[in-house]
């Protein structure tokens, strides 16, 4: 009985008030990819810093909703240690000009962060790597590449980046 409420106990306290678990130890899987002018990023490049892995593609439009919110939090934060790698799922079996239609909508999004994709829409690696199953999705990693938290919202993600960024600042 005695192991079952320390086992109980454990998972009580490693959940947020939502009920997601937090696993502060998980290290985010590393991986390489092309950005829009075809050179290689790597996730380990980011060490030292707050990266938010941003999964996302040009067709999505709650993702381009989500962008346009992301825009203003990235020019708050990037002086701070905060970076935003977005990997776009575009290369879906309808679009004609997947790496054109990618680059438009960084364009047109204003999206001044590093971005990278192998243009394989829901067949990239990544999914599966990352358990991404439906977009936007979005994964905070601490500087030492943690995973901090896993489908964030861009509220939670404000939230986070002031206590995380500006706790370091001290």
């Amino acid at each position: 009985m005695k192991k079952i409420l320390v086992f109980l106990s454990i998972i009580f306290f490693s959940c947020n008030p939502k009920g997601d678990v937090l696993n502060y130890e998980k290290k985010a899987p590393l991986f390489s990819l092309p950005s829009v002018n075809n050179e290689i990023i790597n996730l380990s490049d980011f060490k030292g810093k707050v990266v938010l892995i941003d999964f996302w593609a040009s067709w999505c439009k709650p993702c381009r909703n989500a962008n346009k919110k992301l825009v203003p939090l990235y020019e708050k934060y990037k002086s701070k240690n905060f970076e935003i790698l977005g990997v776009s799922l575009d290369g879906i079996k309808n679009q004609n000009n997947a790496h054109q239609d990618w680059k438009n909508a960084i364009k047109e999004d204003n999206l001044t962060w590093i971005n990278g994709s192998n243009l394989k829409g829901w067949s990239d690696e990544l999914t599966k790597l990352y358990d991404v199953n439906s977009i936007p999705h979005a994964i905070l990693v601490d500087k030492e590449g943690k995973i901090l938290i896993e489908k964030i919202s861009i509220k939670t993600l404000e939230k986070e980046l002031e206590k995380i960024l500006d706790a370091n600042q001290n």
